[in-house]
């Protein structure tokens, strides 16, 4: 007889579609594989593009205190802002699970290395076309284009993102100055560190 895998929940908030998505996404290719002891049950809303403090406020009030509290958020370049949805966030024992400058940089590192630094939000966009195969004339924010993204994303795309975020990370910790306690300047992320921690959490 076929044991059923117990269920580890996430509850929280996200910047916006483009993470709703993908967590839907990486649940299920979580779910649906044999590697895994457990399954995973990602509960995140939907904070419609709020800044990295509105995305913590709302991981506080949406998320249970029995469930592992976490915060997708992008810096942005909301330098004081981003600093303070930090230090709420070690403050009340909630994962930040933020990129440096966004998350399309993210997932350009599901398919190729990329240390760019940019000086505007959008500057990934002609990268994330790229690497994605997109139409140039595409919204890459559309909830069509995020779905053609994801269906080219299996689990060993995401195993090749966290490598590829670990180089970054390396590299930016020996060359770029200290925004606030162990985050550094652009190219950075955390993301990769709780997706780690959900691998490591669901194979115990």
């Amino acid at each position: 007889m076929r044991v059923a895998k117990s269920v580890i929940t996430y509850r929280g908030a996200v910047e916006g579609k483009q993470e709703i998505l993908y967590f839907e996404h990486l649940q299920n290719l979580i779910n649906e594989s044999s590697t895994f002891k457990r399954r995973v049950n990602f509960k995140f809303k939907d904070s419609n593009g709020g800044s990295p403090s509105d995305i913590v406020k709302t991981a506080r009030i949406y998320s249970s205190m029995e469930n592992t509290i976490v915060a997708v958020f992008d810096y942005d370049f909301k330098d004081k802002d981003f600093i303070n949805a930090i230090n709420t966030c070690d403050k009340n024992n909630i994962i930040s699970a933020f990129s440096i400058p966004n998350f399309d940089l993210f997932l350009i590192l599901h398919k190729e290395l990329c240390y760019k630094q940019i000086i505007s939000k959008d500057n990934y966009e002609k990268n994330l076309k790229k690497v994605f195969k997109l139409d140039n004339d595409c919204d890459i924010k559309s909830e069509e284009t995020i779905k053609k993204i994801l269906s080219q994303i299996t689990l060993d795309d995401v195993k090749i993102a966290l490598r590829n975020a670990a180089i970054i990370n390396k590299r930016s910790k020996e060359n770029n100055k200290i925004i606030t306690k162990d985050v550094y300047e652009q190219p950075y992320l955390s993301i990769n560190y709780f997706i780690e921690k959900v691998f490591d959490e669901i194979n115990s």
